[in-house]
């Protein structure tokens, strides 16, 4: 039970984490993390 709730606070954490670096490295009108899949796929 422990290992399963390390495995969710590692998942969380490292979702916030990512949430943050993107949110950081990328215009606020990019926020969603979808546009850049999307643009991209349009793009070819």
């Amino acid at each position: 039970m422990t290992k399963r709730i390390a495995v969710f606070a590692a998942l969380v954490l490292g979702y916030v984490l990512t949430g943050m670096a993107l949110n950081a490295s990328q215009p606020a009108d990019a926020a969603s993390p979808v546009s850049p899949a999307a643009a991209q796929t349009e793009s070819n």
